[in-house]
């Protein structure tokens, strides 16, 4: 018997780009179940616990797909599973709210196939085959964690040492592996050479600030799919607007806790809450 595919819950009330989306994901090797709103896609997901994640719009009947996002968040079942959101009702109440519940990835409609497809592979860890080699040949495994999940690199970037040093222990402690910058510029060279699966930067820093350093993420075909996590005391709507149009995939406001910041990692890497 064959390996079982992997399933994933498509959330939309429009049928056709329900059976596009379908038509790609079953290319990709996933199995697809059909919800045409949020609660279909409770129901789905309650009878199918190995479901790995779910693709949801967000104007749906019955139930949004923000609404089921919050009910998934909040009482499950499988309140971590990784979301990618798709609309095209992108006004800046909707972004913010899909942020705060923690959404993995935002897509606005009308989106390629293709970025659907690779941001679904980030989402759930999976490199695209486009991609060049994350390693040499000559390097090492990767280290894997007593759960037996590869362990993630995540590079901090923060000019402030005791903000460095804080994030720094707290995700070392969580059993991630943690490189460090104190500036942009450096941290993109840093990027580049060490193919992090996540990069979390303050905004403000000398000689490159991090919505450059988002800019510059994204340019590089070497770079340009790793998710980017602003963490920043400025936190007002505009300022998170300008992070997601600029390239980052979630943000963070300081002063935070030890908690919140191991769960919006978790999140946006797709990893369980209970590992």
């Amino acid at each position: 018997m064959g390996t079982a595919k992997e399933k994933i819950i498509v959330a939309e009330d429009d049928s056709k780009i329900q059976m596009v989306i379908k038509g790609a994901l079953e290319k990709e090797g996933y199995e697809i179940l059909l919800a045409k709103d949020g609660l279909e896609a409770i129901k789905l997901l309650q009878e199918n616990p190995d479901v790995v994640s779910i693709v949801t719009d967000i104007a749906m009947p019955r139930m949004t797909g923000l609404e089921l996002v919050e009910e998934i968040r909040k009482n499950g079942p499988n309140p971590d599973i990784p979301i990618l959101m798709l609309s095209a009702h992108h006004t800046k109440e909707n972004i913010l709210k899909a942020t705060e519940l923690g959404i993995n990835e935002f897509l606005i409609k009308p989106f390629s196939i293709k970025d659907l497809v690779i941001r679904l592979n980030r989402m759930l860890g999976k490199e695209t085959p486009t991609l060049p080699p994350k390693r040499e040949e000559t390097a090492p495994p990767p280290e894997k964690t007593s759960n037996n999940n590869f362990k993630k690199k995540i590079l901090v970037v923060d000019d402030s040492t005791i903000i460095l040093k804080i994030i720094e222990s707290t995700l070392t402690n969580a059993g991630f592996h943690v490189i460090t910058s104190d500036n942009g510029k450096q941290a993109l060279l840093k990027a580049k050479a060490e193919k992090p699966d996540l990069i979390l930067t303050d905004i403000m820093m000398p000689e490159m600030d991090g919505l450059t350093l988002c800019e510059e993420i994204r340019k590089d075909p070497y770079t340009q799919r790793i998710p980017i996590i602003i963490v920043s005391a400025k936190g007002q709507k505009k300022d998170v607007l300008e992070a997601l149009k600029r390239g980052a995939n979630g943000y963070i406001v300081k002063p935070f806790s030890s908690k919140d910041l191991i769960l919006r990692v978790k999140n946006i890497l797709g990893l369980s809450q209970t590992t």
